[in-house]
């Protein structure tokens, strides 16, 4: 299918694996980054975060940097928004 035939609003990560978008999920502190398909994330995600559900361009806490070797904040992009 692909998010080229994909008419709908794309605020969240649930949208995103709708559309079969690849997310960018990028480190707070220090900017490291890494894409996966947005499926691929829903599936790391827990279950209480799931059924929430994950705006876009909000840092979500959770995520281990390989750049900073820790926990920190990330902040999830798809690529309608990337420049």
């Amino acid at each position: 299918m692909g998010y080229r035939r994909y008419r709908g609003p794309v605020h969240t990560v649930e949208q995103a694996m709708f559309a079969d978008m690849p997310v960018r999920i990028t480190c707070e502190s220090c900017g490291y980054f890494r894409q996966m398909h947005a499926f691929e994330l829903m599936r790391k995600l827990s279950k209480k975060r799931r059924e929430k559900g994950v705006n876009l361009w909000e840092p979500v806490s959770g995520f281990f940097c390989r750049g900073c070797k820790r926990n920190v904040k990330a902040i999830i992009s798809a690529p309608t928004q990337w420049a």
